[in-house]
């Protein structure tokens, strides 16, 4: 399954990838194409004239590794490891003017942990003092927070009355009903201290 979240910016579009997932980085083409050519930095990775069939290069030469549509242009980069990060750029229909794309592949030290679909999953920081505050966020976005004196507040996938549930003794965070959506990158604030873990959480199918 592919997981990607894209962040429009002035010059290069900003992607952010998982480590051993898939990502696509799409040019948003809006007329027939002729000729597509992908590049990392000044290396190409994938080109298709028309006319002739797609050619891969670099990390895309392996075959399975890369896939490149001939009619929407969209690259589909497989099993990204860190060295995906980078800036890449398209050229479509041989026009001066590339459109660019500013890949980051998250999740190198994170520790991967497995939940399955429609299932429940815990999140468990192993606090070792009492605490005082504990924030729990997906990248950059909050999920739920606690404030000694005050009651457990929840965003997000949090934020609908029932999916997750907050320890505040334990700071373990339940996420309940797992959807493919919550694949992402976790981490917990303590006592106002980010933790140095972070959690790569990866979604699975029903076991039969």
């Amino acid at each position: 399954m592919s997981v990607f979240v894209t962040c429009p910016g002035e010059t290069a579009e900003t992607v952010y990838g998982l480590i051993g997932k898939d990502v696509q980085l799409d040019p948003k083409v809006t007329e027939t194409l002729s000729s597509i050519t992908w590049k990392k930095e000044n290396d190409k990775l994938a080109e298709w004239i028309r006319g002739r069939t797609v050619e891969y290069y670099g990390r895309c030469r392996t075959a399975g590794r890369c896939d490149l549509s001939k009619t929407t242009g969209v690259l589909i980069m497989k099993e990204l490891n860190p060295g995906d990060t980078g800036k890449y750029s398209v050229d479509v229909n041989d026009l001066s003017s590339a459109k660019e794309f500013l890949l980051t592949v998250l999740g190198e030290t994170a520790e991967t942990v497995y939940g399955l679909i429609g299932k429940d999953f815990q999140l468990d920081p192993k606090v070792t003092e009492t605490l005082s505050s504990i924030t729990w966020k997906k990248q950059n976005d909050k999920l739920a927070e606690w404030i000694r004196g005050q009651t457990v507040d929840y965003y997000g996938r949090c934020l609908t009355a029932g999916p997750c549930d907050l320890s505040e003794t334990t700071g373990v965070l339940i996420m309940k009903g797992l959807e493919p959506g919550d694949e992402w990158i976790y981490s917990a604030e303590i006592n106002g201290k980010k933790s140095e873990e972070e959690f790569l959480l990866t979604v699975l199918g029903k076991l039969v």
